[in-house]
């Protein structure tokens, strides 16, 4: 995973217009395996995730 990768939680179906969606800003350099990600419910806040809670849906250039 890297900065701009559009991510889900793994688990949901990518194709349902509910699951959350979001974009890969910031990844932790404190802490091992945590992804700062803008989700669409969080209304521009940026959520911590686990690696292995997040997955890649479409990867930046």
């Amino acid at each position: 995973m890297k900065v701009g990768d559009l991510v889900k939680f793994k688990g949901e179906d990518e194709n349902d217009e509910g699951a959350a969606k979001g974009l890969l800003v910031e990844m932790g350099p404190n802490v091992c395996g945590m992804y700062g990600v803008m989700w669409d419910f969080l209304n521009g806040q940026i959520g911590w995730q686990n690696e292995n809670d997040i997955e890649v849906i479409s990867e930046s250039r």
